[in-house]
C-alpha cells in the first residue's frame, strides 16, 4: 500500500529501510533473490519510498546477496530512480558500497555480469545506471578487461573523459580527441568542457601533448567558452588562464588573443598575460611574436589607462610594468616597441633580451657608447645570466646594428677597451675549447668593432697550444681589424700582430732547431720608455718600502737602479706577487729586471723553493728569463755535479717548471749534463 501511495514531502529516515533490511531483506530465499519479478516487487515497490534514505551498512550487506545478475540490475535500477533525491555522499555510496563491491565478487556465476551485455555501452548502462559517473576509467577497466572507453564515450562524464584523455593515447590523436570534444559539447557544453579542462589540469601528471592535439582541443574549447568570456568575473580569468586552460594554453593564437582583449580591463589584461608567460617555453617562436604583437599594439592603444594608477598597483618600475603587463614577451618585442611605450631600456634591464640590450648601446637617447658605467651594466646583466648563449646573441645583435650604422669601430676610448676585456675575460676559460670556427666568429666578426683596444698584453689569454688554423683564423682577424683603423689607433693592434706572428704553433712554421737556446735581446731605453719610476725611487729610502713592494710593476723594478739594490728578501717578495700573475712585464722586462738583481736572485729563488706553492700560475716567460740569466751561465763542472743540478731544478727552479716553454726545454736540451745530472733534470 505504501509502495502505491504519494511519496509525501518528508524525507525518510535511513533506520527505517536498514530495519526492513534486518527483518525481510535478510530473509529472502536463494530462489527469491534470484527471482526478477520477486525482487522487483521488493526494491521497485515496497522498499522505494524508502531507497532515497539509503545507508552504507545496507549497502554494504545488500552486495553480499546472491543475486543473479538479472535481479542485481533490478536493484540499481530501482536506487537509481531514486537517485534525484539522495544525497550527494548517498549517491557515491551506492556505487562504492554496493556497485563496485558486487561487481568485484569473483564468487558470481558471471563475475562482472558481463554475458548478457552486447556492448561496452550496454554493459556500464545497465550495471552502473545512474551511479556510472562516480566510478574512475581505472575501475571500469579492472571491472571489465574488454571495456572499450570510445564505444562508451557518450555515457561518460567529462572527469572520466578526462581520464581517458590520459590514459588511452588520445593526447596523439587528432581524431580521437574531436571524438572526445564532440561528447563534450553534447549537453552544456560549457559546463562540460570546465569539468573536463578542471580534471585534466588537476591530474599528478599529464603526459605530453602533441602540437596538432593541442591545436583541436584549445579551438574547440575557445569556440565553447567565447560566448562565455564577457560574464566572466576576476576570478574566472585566474581559474581559466592559470589553471584549467593551462595544458592546451600553449596554442593560444593571437587571434583569440585580440577577441578576449577587445574589452578587457587592465587587471585581468594582466592575469592573462600571467597565464601566457607560464607556457611561452612551449610555444613556437612564430606564436609568441604574434602574440607580443598582439599585447604591445593593445598597450600603445590603452596606452593612457596602463599608465593610470589604477593599473600601476604594486608597480613601481618599468621592470616591474613589463613583467606585468608583457611579461617573457617582453624579450621578444622590438627594441623600439619597448621605446614606443615609454619604457626606459636601462631601468628594465634585467627583462630585455640580449639583442635588445645590444641595440640599447646604440640607442643614442642612453648616451651608452660614450658611458663606460651604462656599458659595464649592460654587459655585467649578460655575462652574470647562466645561459652562455646569451653573450653570441647579444653580439649577434651588435654586429648587425654596428653594419646597419657602417661603425667600424667604437670611438670611446674607455668603452671600447671595457667591452674587449670582459667579453675577452668571459670567453677565455673556453678558449681551450674552440674550435676554428669559433675563433672566426669572435675574431673576424663579433669583436671587430673592438679590436682597436687589443694590446699585446691580451695574448695571455689565448691559448698556446692552438691549431694551425685557428691561429690564421685569430690573426686574420686581426689584421681585417687593423686595415680599418686611422694610423693613430693602429700601434697597439699592429705591436699585437708582430707579436703573435714570432710564436706561431709548431705546425704552421718549421719549429726551433733542437739544441739551440734563443736569445732576448734587452733594449732597456726602448722597453722602458714611458714608464716612470720616480715614484719607487722616491719611496726606496722610507721606513715601510718593503710593504710596498708589490705597489710598484716589474717594469718599475727594471727600469730602476732600485732593482740592484734589492736584498734577496725583497726579490722573493716580488717573485711571490709578480710570478704568478704573469700579467707584469714580458721575458725581455723579467729579463732586464733579474740581471740588475742578478746578486740577490739565486737566495731570492731557494726562498721561493721552500714556499708553499700558491693558487696562481707561473708564466713560462718568467723561467725562460731566468734561464738566460742564470742557466746558461752554469760551468761545465756545474751541469755534470748532481747535487748542484738538483739543488737548482728540483729546487730553486721547482715553481717555474710547470709552465715550462719549447724554447726553455730546447735550450736545456743542447747542455752537457751528465747522464746522472740528465736524470736528476
Amino acid at each position: 500500500m505504501l509502495a502505491n501511495k504519494t511519496p509525501s514531502d518528508g524525507q525518510p529516515q535511513s533506520h527505517v529501510l536498514d530495519a526492513i533490511g534486518e527483518v525481510k531483506v535478510n530473509s529472502f530465499s536463494a530462489a527469491q533473490l534470484t527471482d526478477a519479478g520477486f525482487v522487483a516487487a521488493w526494491f521497485q515497490g515496497r522498499l522505494r519510498p524508502f531507497l532515497s534514505a539509503v545507508s552504507t551498512d545496507f549497502l554494504s550487506c545488500i552486495s553480499s546477496k546472491n543475486f543473479s545478475c538479472d535481479t542485481y540490475q533490478v536493484v540499481v535500477l530501482a536506487l537509481g530512480r531514486q537517485a534525484s533525491l539522495m544525497a550527494e555522499e548517498q549517491k557515491q555510496a551506492v556505487y562504492t558500497q554496493f556497485v563496485r563491491r558486487f561487481l568485484s565478487r569473483d564468487d558470481l556465476a558471471d563475475p562482472a555480469c558481463l554475458i548478457k551485455t552486447t556492448s561496452s555501452a550496454d554493459w556500464l548502462e545497465k550495471n552502473f545506471g545512474n551511479f556510472s559517473s562516480y566510478a574512475t576509467l581505472e575501475d571500469l577497466k579492472s571491472l571489465n578487461k574488454n571495456f572499450s572507453s570510445f564505444e562508451s564515450l557518450a555515457l561518460l562524464t567529462p572527469a572520466q573523459v578526462a581520464e581517458l584523455t590520459l590514459s588511452s593515447g588520445v593526447l596523439n590523436n587528432t581524431n580521437q580527441i574531436s571524438a572526445v570534444f564532440d561528447r563534450l559539447e553534447e549537453g552544456d557544453a560549457f559546463k562540460n568542457t570546465e569539468e573536463f579542462l578542471t580534471a585534466l589540469s588537476t591530474a599528478p601528471e599529464v603526459p605530453g601533448i602533441s602540437p596538432a592535439v593541442r591545436d583541436v582541443m584549445m579551438n574547440r574549447t575557445f569556440i565553447t567558452i567565447q560566448a562565455k568570456i564577457k560574464e566572466f568575473e576576476a576570478p574566472d580569468w585566474v581559474a581559466w588562464f592559470t589553471v584549467k586552460l593551462k595544458p592546451i594554453l600553449p596554442s593560444f593564437t593571437a587571434e583569440m588573443l585580440v577577441i578576449i582583449t577587445a574589452d578587457i580591463n587592465c587587471t585581468n589584461y594582466q592575469v592573462i598575460v600571467e597565464g601566457l608567460g607560464t607556457v611561452f617555453p612551449e610555444m613556437t617562436l612564430v606564436r609568441t611574436q604574434e602574440i607580443t604583437k598582439v599585447l604591445v599594439e593593445h598597450l600603445k592603444k590603452f596606452a593612457t589607462l596602463f599608465s593610470s594608477p589604477g593599473c600601476r598597483q604594486s608597480i613601481s618600475s618599468d621592470a616591474e610594468w613589463l613583467n606585468a603587463n608583457l611579461g617573457p614577451f617582453t624579450t621578444v618585442a622590438n627594441y623600439s616597441d619597448l621605446k614606443a611605450l615609454n619604457v626606459s631600456g636601462l631601468a628594465a634591464l634585467e627583462t630585455l633580451s640580449p639583442g635588445q640590450k645590444a641595440e640599447l648601446l646604440f640607442d643614442p637617447t642612453t648616451g651608452a657608447l660614450e658611458n663606460v658605467t651604462v656599458v659595464k651594466e649592460v654587459l655585467s646583466s649578460i655575462l652574470k645570466s647562466s645561459d652562455e648563449k646569451q653573450l653570441e646573441k647579444f653580439f649577434e645583435k651588435f654586429v648587425e646594428v654596428s653594419k646597419e650604422e657602417n661603425i667600424t669601430y667604437i670611438r670611446n676610448v674607455d668603452v671600447r677597451d671595457t667591452m674587449l676585456n670582459l667579453t675577452l675575460t668571459a670567453l677565455a676559460p673556453n678558449f681551450p675549447l674552440f674550435q676554428t670556427s669559433d675563433y672566426e666568429l669572435w675574431f673576424q666578426i663579433n669583436l671587430v668593432v673592438l679590436l682597436a683596444s687589443f694590446r699585446p698584453s691580451v695574448l695571455v689569454v689565448i691559448p698556446t697550444n692552438l691549431t694551425c688554423d685557428s691561429y690564421n683564423a685569430i690573426l686574420k682577424g686581426l689584421e681585417t681589424a687593423l686595415v680599418v683603423l686611422p694610423s693613430g689607433l693602429k700601434v697597439e693592434l699592429k705591436s699585437s700582430i708582430d707579436q703573435l706572428l714570432q710564436s706561431p704553433p709548431e705546425d704552421c712554421t718549421p719549429p726551433r732547431p733542437v739544441g739551440l737556446c734563443k736569445e732576448t735581446l734587452v733594449d732597456e731605453t726602448r722597453l722602458c720608455q714611458g714608464v716612470n719610476s720616480g715614484q719607487l725611487e722616491a719611496q726606496r729610502s722610507s721606513a715601510n718600502f718593503s710593504a710596498r713592494l708589490c705597489n710598484f710593476s716589474i717594469s718599475d723594478y727594471a727600469c730602476s737602479s732600485v732593482a740592484s739594490s734589492l736584498s734577496s728578501d725583497e726579490v722573493f717578495t716580488l717573485l711571490t706577487c709578480k710570478a704568478p700573475s704573469g700579467t707584469s712585464g714580458s721575458t725581455e722586462t723579467w729579463k732586464l729586471f733579474f740581471q740588475k738583481a742578478a746578486g740577490a736572485l739565486e737566495d731570492a729563488l731557494s726562498m721561493l723553493a721552500n714556499k708553499t706553492p700558491s693558487d696562481g700560475q707561473p708564466q713560462s716567460h718568467v723561467l725562460d728569463a731566468i734561464g738566460e740569466v742564470k742557466v746558461n751561465s752554469f760551468s761545465a763542472a756545474q751541469l755534470t755535479d748532481a747535487g748542484f743540478v738538483a739543488a737548482w731544478f728540483q729546487g730553486r727552479l721547482r715553481p717555474f717548471l710547470s709552465a715550462v716553454s719549447t724554447d726553455f726545454l730546447s735550450c736545456i736540451s743542447s747542455k752537457n749534463f751528465s747522464c746522472d745530472t740528465y736524470q736528476v733534470v
